[in-house]
């Protein structure tokens, strides 16, 4: 029975701190409903901690090396996509395995990849489909990637003739037998590499085109008419993706230079005309006033056509344009 209240000095610390006795009674439940002891488990880690030594300490330090050493390995993990060249936007492409077959040099081996990634893109361009494009871009990119290795290999070789000669030079002071190894396979000639070069950058763009990603694609015709100026389909297809671009000059500039390659093409007058046409529009929507004097262009549009058609200035309309392949 109580007689009075009780006196705050009692055994709990928080009452003797002058907290409300509410407050101690329902810490003290929620203590013994969670199997209280934060106190007395701290304590007997301690107690556990001071017998064991320092082992416990050296465990701790192994275990927290480990999985710093675990995230690191996973954050320096090479992810798909992160290595290689960008040949459409947002995707890089992984280079190719060039590995040497018996009897072959690696030069050869280099440009025999990149004729197998040609027909691999072809077959990838054929099926006409968005994702077959992309397919194909990559196949011929990892193409183009083999052919800067034999670039390489032939720019470093005579740093490699000039190391190892000594090495010869000791084999025969050394009255060692001559090597019986049989010589590599013929090494592709530098008419050949261009021309594979060009092939392939001709294919990209023509599969850019169809991914309407004009800015790369006039950047690979480009990169073909710098080796083979006079190309009809680097031509017309940078013509294409400049005037998709809406840039009306340099599409009549390429567009001239394919018609003093190709007289009377009929694919590059229609589209003479269709600028003209664009830029009379814009003009008359601008001024007002229709009409004005025709431009060189529009006379040359109005001449006979003749020579080739349409579908052979456009890899994509005739002769073998159907499969991408230059």
């Amino acid at each position: 029975r109580r007689v009075g209240p009780r006196s705050p000095s009692h055994g709990c610390p928080l009452a003797r701190a002058g907290a409300p006795r509410r407050y101690c009674c329902l810490r003290l439940l929620r203590g013994m409903a969670s199997g209280q002891g934060g106190y007395y488990k701290s304590w007997d880690k301690y107690s556990a901690k001071g017998a064991n030594g320092e082992d416990d300490d050296d465990e701790e330090d192994a275990a927290r090396a480990a999985a710093e050493a675990t995230r690191r390995a996973f954050d320096d993990r090479p992810r798909p996509g992160s290595t290689g060249y960008e040949f459409r936007k947002g995707h890089k492409t992984q280079f190719p395995d060039c590995s040497v077959l018996p009897d072959e040099g690696q030069e050869a081996a280099a440009y025999r990849v990149a004729s197998e990634r040609r027909s691999a893109g072809v077959e990838h361009f054929k099926e006409g489909t968005v994702w077959s494009a992309q397919q194909a871009v990559d196949a011929w990119g990892q193409g183009l990637l083999a052919l800067e290795r034999l670039k390489n290999l032939r720019k470093y070789k005579p740093l490699e003739a000039v190391s190892a000669e000594p090495d010869a030079q000791d084999d025969r002071g050394g009255g060692s037998s001559p090597s019986t190894a049989p010589p590599p396979a013929e090494e592709p000639s530098e008419e050949e590499v261009d021309a594979l070069n060009v092939t392939l950058r001709l294919n990209i763009a023509q599969a850019l085109l169809k991914l309407r990603e004009f800015e790369s694609c006039i950047t690979h015709c480009e990169k073909a008419l710098e080796l083979d100026p006079t190309s009809i389909k680097g031509l017309w297809r940078k013509a294409k993706a400049v005037w998709e671009t809406r840039n009306p000059g340099l599409a009549r500039e390429a567009l001239t230079r394919l018609l003093e390659v190709d007289v009377g093409n009929a694919a590059a007058v229609a589209m003479l005309r269709e600028i003209d046409a664009e830029e009379a529009r814009k003009r008359v929507k601008r001024t007002g006033v229709a009409g004005g004097r025709a431009t060189a262009s529009g006379r040359r549009a109005a001449a006979p056509a003749g020579g080739r058609g349409e579908g052979q200035g456009d890899g994509d309309e005739g002769g073998r344009g159907d499969s991408g392949d230059s």
